[in-house]
């Protein structure tokens, strides 16, 4: 609906999006005024109304949905966090830096020396 009512007004939302961006509520550069200016500059006040209501549902609905996937994952997100703490401290903790090849240089030592023989001649 943005869209077409921007289509509308001749702005080239289609050779340059970044021009929707103020009319869209998703974006993080919405403008109400642009928006209430742009695409309701027609609209009645019972049709703002009924949009403002059918908004503030859809903004209560995914409210409740984001709160239960926190609720839902909580216990999972800090025992992720916990694990990926852990393994970063035993890499800094275990030389996984530049100096020892992140940690392979031991195990490239050990195939090197896998692959040349007693008589120092390479595989």
């Amino acid at each position: 609906m943005v869209c077409s009512a921007l289509r509308k007004k001749a702005i080239p939302i289609d050779s340059s999006p970044a021009l929707a961006q103020p009319y869209l509520l998703a974006s993080k550069n919405f403008s109400p005024t642009d928006f209430l200016a742009t695409v309701h500059s027609s609209s009645t006040y019972p049709v703002l109304a009924s949009g403002l209501e059918n908004l503030q549902e859809s903004i209560q609905q995914e409210s409740g949905a984001l709160k239960q996937l926190v609720v839902g994952d909580f216990d999972r997100f800090v025992r992720c966090k916990n694990g990926i703490d852990e393994v970063y401290e035993r890499m800094v903790e275990g030389g996984f830096d530049s100096k020892e090849d992140y940690g392979t240089l031991k195990i490239k030592k050990a195939l090197d020396g896998m692959f040349t023989g007693s008589n120092g001649v390479e595989c």
